[in-house]
């Protein structure tokens, strides 16, 4: 049965890319969360507090700055969670320039400690084109919220929460923390939605641009922190300062 939803999307930034940028500028048709230059750990909690403050929202979108998400593919992923009502329903991208990775995986990913991208098991793309794996729907274990649609009562139960703290010289050149905080949000995630058996279903015609290995373009130091929420068409013409 058919319904609508109306969902919020969130990105969370700490770069500044284009051509990734304009096409995010491209999105009009929901409302949108800009969180600039907050660390991961400090972002999540924003987003989610805003968003379940925000009860006229039935849905997160997670628009990830460095994957090119256009808003004919948005438009698909509202469409998949109107018709089907997946509670967590995601594209995938290229896990970086250098492998034939994308980033699902069907591994269960509970069963140990992940030091390494080369636990993942990550799904090889050129299987996806061949047809190997269910087309276009198929359940995943992980999914790196590349572009993810999010029912509230999935966010009300699983909190936004970091798999592992990570303290290394990059803290203190990129966001001038001498100190660990919180990463990979994405597997803490799946990992929470496995444990609580909510599917987490993959589109494979939503497969997203994703920017690569960026981490040296992150400079948040000395730089404003603010949110901003950009309102749909017609309503987009100038964002407004949450905070």
């Amino acid at each position: 049965m058919s319904r609508t939803i109306t969902p919020l999307g969130v990105t969370m930034s700490v770069r500044d890319m284009q051509p990734f940028k304009y096409w995010w500028e491209q999105i009009t048709d929901i409302d949108k969360l800009l969180i600039k230059n907050y660390v991961h750990h400090k972002a999540h909690d924003i987003a989610r507090k805003y968003f379940l403050e925000h009860k006229e929202y039935t849905h997160l979108i997670f628009l990830a700055e460095d994957v090119l998400n256009t808003s004919d593919m948005v438009k698909l992923a509202i469409k998949d969670v109107e018709e089907y009502d997946f509670p967590v329903l995601c594209g995938y991208s290229n896990f970086d320039w250098r492998h034939d990775w994308v980033n699902i995986t069907l591994k269960d990913l509970s069963k140990f400690y992940v030091h390494n991208a080369e636990q993942y098991g990550f799904i090889n793309p050129y299987d996806i084109f061949k047809g190997k794996y269910n087309f276009p729907f198929q359940q995943v274990f992980f999914q790196g919220l590349s572009l993810a649609v999010i029912r509230r009562d999935v966010i009300e139960r699983i909190p936004f929460r970091a798999y592992k703290e990570r303290h290394s010289p990059y803290n203190v050149k990129r966001f001038g923390i001498n100190k660990p905080f919180g990463v990979m949000f994405d597997l803490a995630f799946c990992i929470d939605c496995h444990k609580s058996n909510i599917p987490i279903i993959c589109d494979l015609r939503l497969f997203v641009i994703h920017g690569g290995v960026t981490v040296d373009l992150i400079d948040v130091r000395n730089k404003e922190k603010y949110v901003e929420f950009y309102g749909k068409y017609p309503n987009n013409k100038e964002p407004k300062r949450v905070f």
